[in-house]
């Protein structure tokens, strides 16, 4: 008799771990959704960019800071011209006050 109470526990123990797990996912699912409607998102090239027919990039690295601009307009021809990125980069020192 003991054994079947046990069982009878696990199983609702087990039932309800799986409704709250499936609940998380639903909720993460709506929140996302919302916050994807709030803040959206940008495409592959910017709307002013894409109107002007130019475009630009930066990336940022992680030991210091560089920032790298490339620039590209295109032609009335549809042929992409490319001008010569610039880059600068700063990197900053740290010092402990152990010796």
């Amino acid at each position: 008799m003991r054994t079947t109470a046990r069982d009878q526990g696990l199983r609702r123990v087990s039932s309800l771990t799986r409704w709250v797990a499936a609940a998380g996912v639903g909720v993460v699912g709506v929140f996302s959704v919302m916050v994807a409607k709030v803040h959206p998102g940008n495409g592959s090239t910017p709307a002013a960019a894409a109107a002007t027919g130019s475009t630009s990039a930066t990336s940022t690295s992680r030991s210091g800071t560089t920032a790298t601009t490339t620039s590209s307009t295109t032609s009335s021809s549809g042929l992409q011209t490319v001008k010569a990125p610039t880059t600068t980069t700063t990197t900053a020192s740290v010092v402990s006050g152990a010796s």
